[in-house]
């Protein structure tokens, strides 16, 4: 049985640089997920306050700041704003995994 003959140095160096290009990938993806999960928890919010919440969110004054927890958001009756909650909680868990936390 003939053995593969491997250069050490050379697989070292190419790792190395595959792991820094990996890494910058990550970081680039961290970016991408914060953009996306703005949007995701933006577009809930706004469904839950032109749906389900409408009444509630007339009567708020022009400019307020609202506080909101996505399970609150989520059980608000809309299967729409629960799928996008759930999108929120991926991406959450993506990020943490990235961030290895």
């Amino acid at each position: 049985m003939k053995g593969n003959l491997i250069d050490i140095a050379r697989a070292r160096e190419e790792n190395a640089n595959r792991s820094g290009a990996y890494r910058r990938e990550l970081q680039e993806m961290l970016v991408m997920l914060d953009e996306f999960d703005l949007m995701v928890q933006t577009s809930a919010l706004n469904l839950a306050m032109t749906g389900p919440w409408k009444e509630w969110g007339d009567a708020q004054p022009v400019d307020s700041l609202v506080g909101f927890d996505p399970e609150e958001l989520g059980d608000c009756g809309d299967p729409f704003i629960k799928m996008l909650v759930g999108l929120y909680e991926q991406i959450l868990e993506l990020r943490l995994a990235i961030e290895g936390k």
